[in-house]
């Protein structure tokens, strides 16, 4: 491969986890904005309660499978709203919003299951737009297989003057009405929009959504807010005077799961997505995996770009580590990807086989040879 076409694979996988890492993190910023929107005195005065991690019980079914939506409002009249947030169309959303609908009830942390008094409104949301076709087959399918409200929305973040978070209702006939309440009208009319000045606290509680973290997401937030948390207070003066450590931070493979959560965090990352955002800077050459399955980390505040790194243009405006994270990661995984060893079985040695056509030196006591 010519250094020209390594650095146009490079620029191509660079842009592709750009573009999710923003995906992703403008799902993050509408959490923000809805929850904004639940603590205005107006939604206040009729909520029961909400969840942004709930679990729901499968319809019919009692296993340790549940459904994991991205959030769960309940207001006083017994009304529920099931909130799903989405990047782009898939075809498994439809199964997706059926199963919503036909949940069984919600789960508490204790485990106890809570039977919906009425059938859950579903609030589907997208930030790429839709095709007609896709609505068309999401919206007759539901009818088909579910029953209550399929509300479908489009969500972005607008920048100006000032940013703003847009929840925009889709104009398609068969759209659904949310339950009547003030925050059933947010969804039932046209949209509206929430400042970034208002939902900039809120956001920094969230570091994750309810589904699986995306590993680039999840690589940046570990590196840039989670790292410190490891270090013991000596390790901490280190790092701020040196800006690295002297020693590597070593994680065993049995304390992956034993992740720190810092201050202000409310839905923080789990082992799953901690194991996620090594395996990326492993990839981007800044972790090393020791032979146990645990990590070795030589922590630093500078991290440098591989000479071979090309230039990506319009990708200045992340910030210098999430930029520089994503690059060292694409550039290896073209010029230097992971190779785990794999351990070939071991070689059975061949059973030696009694030779029967040759004359044993001893006679046969029988007399048989």
């Amino acid at each position: 491969m010519s250094k020209a076409d390594a650095q146009d694979r490079i620029r191509e996988i660079a842009i592709r986890k750009f573009q999710e890492y923003s995906a992703y993190d403008k799902t993050l910023d509408a959490l923000a904005a809805l929850r904004v929107v639940l603590n205005t005195p107006e939604i206040q005065a009729e909520l029961l309660s909400y969840d942004f991690q709930p679990r729901m019980q499968k319809a019919g079914e009692m296993s340790s499978a549940h459904l994991t939506p991205d959030g769960l409002i309940l207001l006083k009249a017994q009304h529920s709203f099931l909130l799903e947030l989405k990047t782009s169309w898939n075809d498994t959303d439809t199964a997706q919003a059926c199963k919503y609908a036909t949940s069984s009830g919600w789960i508490k942390p204790d485990g106890t299951l809570v039977p919906f008094r009425s059938k859950p409104c579903v609030l589907l949301g997208y930030q790429k737009q839709v095709g007609q076709g896709h609505l068309d087959t999401l919206f007759n399918e539901f009818k088909t297989q579910a029953s209550g409200a399929l509300v479908v929305f489009h969500y972005a973040l607008e920048t100006g003057n000032e940013h703003l978070m847009y929840f925009s209702r889709l104009g398609h006939p068969e759209n659904g009405q949310c339950p009547e309440s003030e925050f059933g009208k947010l969804f039932n009319f046209a949209g509206f929009p929430v400042r970034a000045s208002l939902f900039k606290f809120e956001r920094s509680k969230f570091d994750k959504a309810n589904d699986e973290m995306i590993d680039s997401y999840a690589a940046v937030i570990w590196w840039s807010k989670y790292a410190v948390h490891y270090l013991t207070d000596a390790q901490k003066t280190e790092m701020a005077e040196k800006g690295s450590l002297s020693e590597v931070l070593n994680i065993p493979a049995d304390k992956i799961s034993n992740v720190p959560k810092p201050e202000g965090t409310e839905f923080g990352l789990d082992g799953d997505d901690v194991r996620r955002a090594l395996e990326f800077l492993r990839q981007a050459k800044l972790v090393n995996k020791t032979r146990k399955g645990g990590y070795e980390i030589p922590l630093k505040t500078n991290i440098r770009l591989p000479l071979d790194a090309p230039e990506v243009t319009g990708q200045q405006t992340f910030n210098e580590i999430t930029y520089k994270l994503i690059m060292r990661w694409a550039t290896y995984k073209i010029l230097k990807p992971i190779k785990d060893r794999k351990h070939s079985p071991k070689k059975r040695r061949a059973r030696s086989r009694r030779d029967t056509k040759t004359l044993s030196l001893f006679p046969n006591p029988s007399g048989k040879n």
